[in-house]
Formats: C-alpha cells, structure tokens, sequence
C-alpha cells in the first residue's frame, strides 16, 4: 500500500509538471507526422493520406488507476491513464484511386474518453522532477471517435463524415492499434528535444 501511494505521488508530481510545461511554452498543439496508407488488389491501387495534422487538449490527461511503484535498479511505475477528450485535425486529406486523386478537405476527429495501461522506468537524477525517463511502454484503449470532413460541399461532408465515423468505430481496436503507434513515434520525436 506505502508503495503504491508512493507510486501515486511520483506520477501526479509528474502531470503536474507536464501541465506546468504545457502552460508556460504554449505547447497545447502538438504536430502530428503524415500519415500515408495504400492498399493493393492485383492491379488495382487505393491509398489515403492526411497532411498537416496537429493534436489539441493535451493537458487533459489524468491518473485513472493507482501506479504501483517496484524500487530496484531502477524505478518502476505501472498503472493506468486517461485522456477525457483529445482533438485531432488534419488540414489535408486526400484519397487516391487508380489515376484519380481526390482532395476531400479537412478532417477532424474526437477521440472520446479511453484508457492508456502505461508502464514507466524511471532513473533518479538531479532534475525538478527527481527522475529522468529511462523507457516506457503503453496501449491506447479507445471507446469511440468521432470524424469529422470539412470541404466545399456541406451535403457531402455530411455522408463521407458519417459513413467514416461508422466505419472506423467498427474497427475501434484497430483504429486504438494504430493510433498508439503513432503516438510512441510522436513521443520518440517530442523527448529528443529534452
């Protein structure tokens, strides 16, 4: 029990600091790589891509479960995250089909409340926070999302953003799969800056 409100402490001095950080360098947006996918049957070619995309409310994460601390060489903290609400907008999207390549315009999508099971090494050093990150490791759980296309024709925005809502929360897990990927590699290129 000592352990685990220890583990508790590091982790909600740990937030406190991020938020700190977020408040004071303005960085509540956070850029998003392009993400490109292409699919092949025979001679037929499909593919996606979204560019310019930027990530809002970054500060909403918050302590959903108790972390258990285990002190040997180094610190270990697992435990669970949640996000209440994230935002992300892509400025371009563009669709390719055989020679046709169609702009579908901006795409927004809302990621509802969900789960991050997150598994921390940490080291002690002399910084503010008491630790330096040594690895870490955890899954993004979502629930549901909601999408959003924004182009010139409302009627069709409409129909794409709903039958594309539908379908990515069909495959929700999946969707869950490939956004943690996307985060690790975004947090791979945040935590070179420090």
């Amino acid at each position: 029990m000592e352990m685990e409100s220890k583990g508790n402490n590091v982790i909600d001095s740990l937030l406190r600091l991020g938020r700190m950080y977020v408040m004071f360098t303005d960085k509540q947006k956070m850029k998003i790589p392009d993400v490109k996918k292409g699919i092949k049957f025979g001679f037929l070619q499909a593919g996606i891509s979204l560019q310019n995309g930027s990530a809002y409310d970054l500060s909403t994460v918050n302590r959903a479960s108790n972390f258990v601390m285990v002190e040997n060489k180094h610190t270990v903290l697992t435990g669970k995250f949640n996000f209440t609400k994230m935002e992300v907008t892509f400025q371009e999207f563009n669709v390719r089909f055989l020679l046709l390549n169609v702009k579908m315009g901006k795409v927004t999508v809302k990621l509802g409340p969900h789960l991050i099971p997150t598994k921390l090494v940490l080291a002690k050093d002399d910084s503010l926070a008491g630790y330096k990150l040594v690895s870490y490791d955890f899954e993004l759980k979502m629930k549901s999302l909601a999408f959003q296309i924004v182009n010139k024709s409302p009627l069709i925005s409409r129909v794409l953003s709903k039958f594309t809502q539908v379908i990515l929360n069909l495959f929700i897990k999946l969707v869950s799969k490939v956004a943690t990927k996307a985060v690790k590699d975004i947090l791979k290129n945040t935590l070179k800056e420090f």
